[in-house]
């Protein structure tokens, strides 16, 4: 029956219904015949009914049907599992309520043999709609007085009525993609409650029916799955028994394997992880949770059904007769257990199609319990998670306890090897923080075990049983999860802390398979080798390695056509090389076709491996960065966008490395560096580049060439032709208007690179062309943008600051009053922005010269800037504190600036000194101390309370600086004595004779302690494991300095304070005299 004779039925049997009222003779038995008719028809089509009319029919039968007509009401409940739940009605939320009132209501006086059609109704009903039922949350989870229909039906020993009840409960928590909302907390915690009670019920029952048990076990797993990714924070729910369940689940059914009870309750306690640890966070790709809109028969036999759907008795798992030898016994450390699972064999041959039903029962609960375990640790705080790595991984060879390697090696079916190796993932993806605690030197002698040295067992164990499994598996399927996994396992691994020669094993293991001609093992192989080349701080081990011409593990095929390189090129290059012209000639086959589109990822992942070859082992490659250019350039010519992107990248590595070569050259190779590097970019700028530079290319290879075009340096610039100069300067000049924010962004960056050249700043007119484009893009509404030109524009001011006396000539009043009003309004902006807007203002506050402030407006931006700055010390991210001091420093430094006069000096200094004080972050303190003494003038410094404020601001932070709370911070400690020591000594060499009583008073209780510091600090300085004389020097100089100023003062003073300033001189002399002595 097609869908437009259904509507027609269906409106025939709605119009009956809807007309009926309460009290109509015939109602009951026209609503008998009504819901036949409707649940007659085929709904499992595509949807054709009418949501208002559904929704006006559900709340008409809600209103007609008593709940103690059973049998009328069995038939609204398959009538709403057929509209809801089939059609997937979106019911509006009077719908909702009063049928949520209507079955809970019926839930409570019905008896058994309706029970199941009212929680499959209520199942329909619930699925992804829990954020609009919270308030009828408490009738149907309530674990104590009274009791939720659920949580009552959960207890049924009606298998069938509590595995629709936990379907009820998967459903509520199930997180709707469309609704995006959430049940509250407290309602979760409920529904964690009972489903994990029901675990460990079934962990301690005897099930007589292993394929009923079964239906059990996956009902239960698939509804926990749902809970598990609707809860926000896993860290409010206990998850140690749930994990020790699930664990138990993860095996069940592997052929001959054998948990004994105590291995499988070692984890149900109350309390946390068995390893305490700190925290982090663990990531893992998981599988978007979709509605499976199928018929009921199929939904249920899928293995996959990732999200939990109401449900039909007949549709379940077809039960099986038999017994389980003690599948599960009552949870009991003191107690011998049976194996938990019993091998194929105990099944007859006459028994094989029921065997293997069971069978695939069974890979579907180790399935579910594994999707379970991804998504707590994916999702769970990774300092818990590494406390649960001992009963997953083992940590040595010999041990015999069942693991995570035990589902990857010896489990029949291919999906669950797949999802032990999707656990294994998320174990480690995001663990690289807390596995530097690996050590593998650090092994006792002693029966003692330390944890690092576990850990890096663990690690060894984890890599060996990885490697041999990849070498058994026949599985393309397997061997692709096999290389992910390994590459998550590489990016994470502290190799400098374990023994050498696992690197090389990996690499010896993956390209075994570089034969294979499923474009995917061939991209997941290249994306492993590159994590493997990636690996931080290079090690002997790999750089002997990528050094080899040839390699044994890898054979070159005998390509004629292929361009053959020299011999002496590493053999990764080759590799890539080969990769690339195969992948080009297998495309190539019909002469109608130039690209590598087809196969593009093979060559895409080929030019990644190149790319952190480049970056990672650049003192290989340089002798090859002739060929690698040729490679890049030939990828160019084919034309895919992909490809043309990763070349383009390729050649930034490659100037980069030449950069870093003219750098770190010598004298006498300088020159040959520096022509290499100029022929190279005479050839991009003339050949490669421009090209891609069309209007008409793609952005982001536009934007790629623009980051390569801030690799040229400030050398080769200058070594280029007039006419290569002037073609970048424009070409980036007139990027940076583009209307696309990706190629925006990177012009203005690379315009900020080229405002530092040497060569350029000398050219105001260059300079004030990149400045206006830059305050353009710093209106920009994308943050990127204006990211990247806060940034150029803070280079571009250090610039203007640093040759300042052209740029008062050359620069017009407009252009400088512009910047200040774009400086002051960006400081409102977000912190990545707001740093180097600080940075800016710092200049231009130090660029300002007597001239600019005769005008009015100067006098403003001046008052702005000491507020902004000021504000900005004690509040945002650390950068934007210390580039705020930095920046009052600078302003202090500008004798243009009449500090005295003005009405926020002492808001500065007050400012300046509480962060001297309180400040946890010490490079801020640095800062700030180092601000604070900016000023060579003594009228800078206000009156003389707030002079001596300054002296007592720098004892304070001298007192507070020793009691380090943040252990980070320490290796800051020193620079900060040698800026207070510094600071203060210059301070005080500005006093006047009208400061000594104010500075007595300040520093009273606290003159000892500023005298000692300066007496002893010189002394400390020589001590330090790192000492330097030049530097004890230096100190001596600041003491002795001060000392002659302040006995220049005491020899004409006769005022208040004589004696406070003549024991001062004196102790500080004492210490002179004895140090001359010595």
């Amino acid at each position: 029956m097609d869908c437009h004779h259904q509507l027609t039925d269906w409106q025939y049997y709605y119009s009956r219904i809807i007309k009926l009222t309460q009290g109509d003779p015939d109602s009951e038995q026209t609503l008998n015949s009504g819901l036949d008719g409707l649940n007659s028809l085929t709904y499992t089509e595509e949807k054709w009914l009418v949501e208002k009319e559904c929704n006006l029919l559900l709340l008409q039968c809600c209103r007609l049907i008593l709940p103690s007509n059973e049998h009328l009401v069995a038939k609204f409940c398959q009538f709403i599992y057929n509209t809801v739940y089939k059609q997937d009605i979106k019911v509006t939320q009077k719908a909702l309520d009063e049928l949520l009132t209507f079955l809970i209501e019926f839930c409570n006086i019905c008896r058994d043999w309706s029970v199941s059609d009212a929680l499959r109704a209520l199942g329909a009903i619930l699925y992804g709609r829990g954020a609009s039922c919270l308030k009828f949350c408490n009738q149907l989870l309530n674990t104590s007085e009274p009791i939720g229909i659920l949580t009552r039906y959960c207890r049924s020993k009606n298998d069938d009525i509590s595995r629709l009840a936990i379907q009820c409960i998967g459903n509520l928590a199930f997180k709707s993609v469309k609704a995006g909302s959430v049940l509250e907390l407290g309602h979760y915690q409920m529904c964690y409650e009972i489903l994990q009670k029901t675990m460990e019920i079934y962990l301690g029952t005897n099930f007589t029916d292993p394929l009923n048990a079964c239906r059990n076990f996956n009902c239960t797993l698939r509804s926990l799955q749902n809970l598990l990714t609707a809860i926000h924070n896993l860290d409010t729910i206990s998850l140690n028994p749930l994990i020790a369940v699930l664990r138990v689940f993860m095996l069940y059914g592997v052929e001959k394997v054998t948990l004994t009870q105590a291995q499988a309750s070692v984890l149900l306690t109350q309390g946390g992880s068995p390893i305490k640890t700190q925290d982090s966070s663990v990531s893992i790709s998981s599988q978007r949770r979709t509605k499976h809109k199928t018929s009921s028969k199929r939904s249920t036999n899928s293995s996959t059904n990732d999200t939990l759907a109401p449900q039909t008795l007949s549709t379940s798992i077809v039960g099986a007769t038999g017994t389980m030898s003690n599948s599960f016994q009552k949870v009991d450390t003191n107690l011998p257990i049976k194996p938990l699972v019993t091998s194929d064999s105990e099944y007859s041959d006459n028994e094989s199609g029921q065997a293997l039903r069971l069978k695939s029962a069974l890979s579907k609960v180790r399935l579910n319990a594994l999707s379970c375990l991804q998504i707590i640790f994916k999702r769970c705080n990774k300092g818990i998670s590494l406390g649960y790595w001992h009963y997953f991984i083992p940590d040595s060879i010999d041990s015999k306890i069942p693991s995570i390697f035990t589902c990857i090696t010896k489990d029949y079916s291919t999906k669950c090897r797949q999802g032990g190796l999707f656990l294994l993932t998320a174990l480690f993806d995001g663990s690289k923080a807390y596995l530097t605690a690996a050590n593998y030197k650090d092994k006792s002698s002693g029966p003692f075990i330390s944890f690092s040295y576990t850990l890096a067992s663990m690690l060894h164990e984890v890599h060996r049983s990885l490697i041999n499994s990849l070498q058994q598996s026949n599985s393309n399927q397997l061997i692709l999860q096999i290389f992910k996994c390994l590459t998550v396992v590489v990016m994470n691994t502290p190799y400098n802390r374990l023994q050498e020669g696992f690197l090389t094993k990996i690499v010896d293991s993956i390209l075994r398979y570089l034969h294979k001609n499923d474009q995917n093992i061939r991209v997941a192989l290249l994306a492993c080798l590159a994590s493997v080349i990636s690996v931080e701080g290079p090690s002997s081990e790999m750089q002997d390695l990528l050094s080899l011409s040839t390699y044994s593990s890898y054979n070159y095929p005998d390509t004629d056509n292929s361009r053959q390189l020299p011999e002496h090129i590493p053999w990764i290059i080759k590799l890539c090389n080969n990769l690339l012209y195969d992948t080009k000639r297998a495309i190539n086959l019909d002469d109608s076709i130039n690209s590598l589109s087809i196969q593009s990822p093979v060559a895409e992942n080929a030019l990644q491996v190149l790319i952190v070859f480049a970056a990672n082992y650049p003192q290989i490659i340089w002798k090859s960065l002739h060929d690698i250019t040729n490679i890049a350039s030939n990828c160019l010519a084919d034309g895919d966008r992909k490809i043309t992107l990763y070349a383009v990248k390729l050649l930034e590595e490659i100037a980069r490395i030449r950069q870093r070569n003219i750098v770190d050259a010598k004298a006498n190779d300088k020159e040959s560096c520096l022509l290499e590097a100029v022929n190279y970019w005479k050839y991009l700028l003339t050949d490669l580049l421009p090209p891609l530079l069309e209007p008409s290319v793609n952005s982001t290879i536009r934007t790629a060439v623009c980051d390569c075009l801030s690799m040229i340096g400030p050398e080769v610039l200058q070594e280029l032709p007039i006419t290569l100069r002037i073609f970048c300067m424009t070409t980036l000049l007139a990027l940076c208007k583009d209307e696309n924010p990706l190629i925006k962004a990177s012009a203005v960056r690379c315009i900020g690179v080229f405002t530092a050249f040497g060569i350029l700043c000398n050219d105001s007119t260059f300079i004030a062309d990149c400045i206006i484009v830059i305050l353009d893009a710093i209106e920009s509404p994308q943050i990127n943008v204006r990211i990247k030109a806060a940034w150029s524009l803070a280079n571009a001011i250090d610039t203007i600051a640093g040759n300042r006396l052209q740029y008062h000539e050359n620069f017009s009043i407009n252009l400088i009053s512009k910047i200040y009003a774009a400086l002051l309004k960006a400081a409102d902006d977000n912190d990545k922005i707001k740093f180097n807007i600080m940075r800016a203002l710092g200049n231009m506050l130090q660029f300002l010269s007597t001239q600019h402030l005769q005008r009015e407006e100067f006098i403003d931006y001046i008052s702005k800037s000491a507020i902004i700055l000021s504000k900005n010390v004690g509040s945002g991210m650390m950068k934007v504190r210390w580039n705020a001091c930095s920046a009052l420093g600078k302003m202090l430094q500008n004798t243009a600036i009449t500090l005295k006069t003005s009405n926020w000096t002492s808001s500065v200094f007050n400012t300046l000194m509480f962060a001297i004080e309180t400040s946890k972050n010490f490079k801020v303190r640095i800062t700030a101390a180092q601000a604070l003494s900016s000023a060579s003038d003594r009228k800078c410094y206000g009156d003389p309370a707030l002079y001596a404020s300054i002296w007592k601001s720098y004892v304070v932070c001298l007192s507070n600086s020793a009691e380090v709370t943040d252990f980070s911070e320490y290796r800051h400690l020193n620079n900060l004595k040698d800026q207070i020591y510094i600071s203060a000594c210059h301070i005080a060499s500005l006093m006047e004779e009208s400061d000594v009583v104010s500075i007595r008073t300040q520093l009273s209780g606290l003159e000892d302690k500023l005298v000692q510091f300066i007496q002893n600090y010189p002394a400390e300085v020589l001590q330090r494991q790192v000492s330097d004389e030049n530097e004890f020097n230096k100190f001596q100089e600041h003491k002795k300095k001060l000392i002659d100023h302040l006995s220049s003062i005491l020899e004409n003073f006769h005022g208040d304070g004589l004696e406070f300033l003549r024991l001062l001189v004196e102790k500080l002399s004492l210490d002179e005299n004895e140090s001359k002595e010595s």
